[in-house]
């Protein structure tokens, strides 16, 4: 319809017939439409259909100048034609919307235009997280993430909207991540607007509700793609017609962890903190299996930070935005990621446990931790353990600041709680002997030895600096070993040893040397829970065979009391170790002794 007539389902048609009629003819002069004005010529007008012909200045600015004539001409076929003229140039239309229009409330509309076959590219910005469903959970939610109406995490596989717009065979259909490839989704572009029939292009889209830091949403996106989480395809029905197969997989074979991928989003990592009947199971599991006690795993600084964080960016969610931005995510009551979380779990701990709970705090900073320890401590916290955990790297940082800073921490937290206190600390000090003395003056009840690093790994193949979690081995024993060995006796804490601990004769050593706690980690996510059983039958055997009435009797017996010169003590093992090695030594080493 153009200036109130009905010009057929082909305004194209109708214009190039007026554009060829004899009262037009007079316009043939227009730079350029000689062919297309050509009286009778069938074959410029098929040229001019199929957009092949291609004119000295581009088709737009031939058809403005047309205009410009047509204007000032009074014959009706010329004012029709003006009406018309725009339809000389190829349309391309495009619809744009989010998931939720895709997926959810508008799919009916979306398949309609798709199984019309009329030439229209739909473009779909994926989120995965478009909650305003009416009252259901997204089906562009992918299984196990945590959004609106699927706070315990989405039970049901995302829909494959890519897949059934293929079951037509007659729409190009294509997947796309700027962030991973760019120049893939340039030709996706550019094969759908040349496909002359319905184009569905699916556009993964980092969003603020995935919960990752915006800045880094391009990366994201190369991630989701590196890990398999997100297929990049082309389905193009035009190689059919040339005898090959529709369907190009364009992702190259995941090189990333998918658990790597989907830890970096809130959504997906809420799950794992939002089933506490499942954490409970797991605790209970260890009582029965033998613990003395359990340690929480920690509540980081950042974590902390984060939730502040978080709870600001979400009452400001929206602001600049419509009002259905505003139910991106659960409601706060059961959204929770940090410090409120991790207090639940520790209550609920205390409740279903008869054996002590230790909570655990880790950070590198004095200030942050007191009001923590404190709400640590009214939850029912069995002890609370400091874990230390930095990698100082500011050249200007002496070491006398960096131990003032921990005995800052541990003060502070001394004077707000009555907990048993334990610091976890890493072996790198200058002198970790006058450290351990200056930190029970402070106030702490026990030292947890050592806190690991994890070390980062570099991938040679696409030079990225990656994280690498390495469980404990036997061979991290000799570490804590050697410490606990020399502390004990000489000053008024406990020992604790951590890492390495996988047979029960890593125990006994342990216990020799001076420990009065071992704890298990790595060898209890390898085996599970009932390792813990084993570890204590293995123990209890060893007492057996060798006629030890109980094992308060091996706590320090190979400690350095033994000798008085612990500096000596260290140098003669040192002496003896390098007289003594032999090459057979290394072949026929059964352990880390």
């Amino acid at each position: 319809m153009a200036g109130g007539r009905d010009w057929g389902a082909d305004p194209l048609a109708a214009a190039l017939a007026l554009l060829t009629a004899g009262g037009i003819l007079a316009l043939q002069g227009v730079g350029g439409f000689q062919l297309l004005v050509a009286a009778g010529d069938p074959a410029a007008v098929a040229r001019l259909r199929q957009r092949k012909h291609r004119p000295a200045k581009p088709l737009a600015l031939l058809v403005a100048e047309l205009k410009a004539r047509l204007a000032g001409m009074e014959q009706p076929e010329a004012r029709q034609l003006l009406e018309l003229a725009d339809a000389l140039v190829k349309t391309s239309v495009w619809l744009v919307g989010g998931d939720g229009w895709a997926y959810d409330i508008g799919f009916g509309g979306l398949d309609h235009v798709l199984a019309s076959g009329r030439d229209v590219n739909a473009l779909v910005l994926d989120t995965e997280v478009y909650s305003n469903t009416g009252g259901q959970a997204s089906k562009s939610t992918p299984r196990g993430a945590v959004a609106k109406f699927a706070a315990a995490g989405k039970a049901a596989p995302k829909k494959d909207l890519g897949l059934m717009a293929m079951t037509y065979g007659t729409v190009y259909v294509a997947s796309v991540a700027m962030g991973a490839r760019d120049e893939h989704t340039i030709r996706v572009f550019l094969e759908a607007e040349s496909y002359p029939g319905p184009s569905l292009i699916i556009a993964y889209s980092h969003c603020i509700a995935h919960g990752i830091d915006m800045a880094q949403g391009m990366a994201h996106q190369k991630l989701a793609v590196d890990s398999g989480r997100w297929l990049l395809y082309r389905y193009d029905p035009r190689r059919t017609e040339r005898g090959e197969i529709p369907l190009q997989l364009d992702s190259p074979a995941p090189k990333r962890s998918l658990k790597e991928a989907m830890e970096q989003e809130n959504r997906f990592r809420m799950l794992r903190y939002s089933q506490p009947e499942r954490a409970q199971a797991q605790l209970q599991a260890l009582e029965r299996a033998g613990a003395a006690a359990i340690v929480l795993h920690s509540l980081f600084e950042e974590q902390i930070e984060q939730e502040q964080l978080d709870l600001h960016r979400h009452a400001m969610a929206g602001a600049d935005s419509y009002g259905e931005a505003l139910t991106y995510v659960p409601e706060p009551s059961i959204f929770h990621g940090g410090e409120d979380l991790y207090l639940r779990h520790l209550e609920q701990a205390r409740r279903c446990l008869a054996v002590p709970v230790i909570a655990s705090l880790n950070g590198t900073r004095a200030g942050r931790w007191v009001e923590s320890a404190r709400r640590i401590e009214a939850a029912g916290a069995s002890a609370l353990e400091l874990n230390i955990y930095a990698i100082p790297t500011d050249p200007e940082l002496s070491s006398a600041a960096i131990e003032a800073e921990v005995e800052e921490i541990v003060r502070q937290v001394r004077a707000e709680v009555r907990l048993p206190l334990a610091v976890k600390l890493s072996p790198f000090f200058t002198n970790l002997s006058a450290m351990a003395r200056r930190l029970a003056v402070d106030g702490a009840d026990g030292l947890v030895l050592f806190n690991r690093f994890y070390q980062p790994d570099i991938d040679i193949e696409t030079m990225e600096v990656r994280p690498n979690l390495l469980l404990s081995t036997p061979h991290d024993l000799r570490l804590p070993l050697r410490w606990i060995a020399l502390l004990h006796g000489s000053h008024p804490v406990d020992l604790a040893a951590s890492g390495g601990v996988h047979r029960g004769t890593d125990v006994v050593r342990l216990l020799m040397a001076g420990a009065s706690v071992t704890q298990v980690v790595g060898a209890l996510l390898r085996h599970g829970p009932e390792r813990l059983a084993g570890l204590e039958e293995e123990l209890a055997t060893w007492l057996m065979e060798h006629e030890v009435a109980s094992v308060a009797e091996l706590v320090g017996c190979m400690s350095q009391q033994r000798c008085p010169n612990p500096a000596e003590y260290e140098r003669a093992q040192y002496m003896r170790a390098i007289q003594g090695y032999r090459p057979a030594d290394a072949r026929q080493a059964q352990g880390p002794w």
